[in-house]
C-alpha cells in the first residue's frame, strides 16, 4: 500500500473546530486489501508520541493498482496549531502485504501562510 495526505493546506485554516481529514490510498501489492482496514490520523509522529487525531476503515476492497480516498472529522482543539500530520494504514500490521514500511504518509512542518490579509 502507498499512503498520501490530500488537501493539507485545508490543514492551515482549522485552529478550534471540525475539519475532514483524508489520505489516498493505493494498493501497489499484488494481495488485496480488506474494506473496513484501519487508517488512522495522528497529529503529530506517532512514534514520537503523536496523539490520534481519529481514524477511519477503508470503504471499499482495494484490488491490486487500485486506489481510494478515505477521510476522517478532527475536532482540533482550539488554538492549538497544526505543524505536522500523519497518516498510517492498517498501524496493527493486520493485511498481508509484500513491502513493509510503506503504509504511511506525513505532511512535515506545514507552511501556513496568513489567508487573511
Amino acid at each position: 500500500m502507498t499512503v498520501t495526505l490530500v488537501r493539507p493546506a485545508e490543514l492551515c485554516l482549522s485552529s478550534g473546530g471540525t475539519i475532514a481529514i483524508g489520505t489516498n490510498v493505493c494498493d501497489r501489492g499484488t494481495n488485496p486489501v480488506p474494506d473496513d482496514a484501519r487508517a488512522v490520523f495522528y497529529q503529530g509522529d506517532p512514534c514520537a508520541g503523536g496523539g490520534v487525531a481519529c481514524e477511519t476503515g477503508l470503504p471499499i476492497l482495494l484490488t491490486p493498482a487500485a486506489c481510494t480516498e478515505v477521510t476522517c472529522d478532527w475536532s482540533v482543539p482550539s488554538g492549538q496549531s497544526i505543524n505536522e500530520v500523519s497518516v498510517l494504514v492498517d498501524p496493527d500490521g493486520e493485511v498481508a502485504k509484500c513491502h513493509n514500511g510503506n503504509n504511511g504518509g506525513a505532511v512535515a512542518a506545514i507552511l501556513c501562510l496568513d489567508y487573511f490579509n
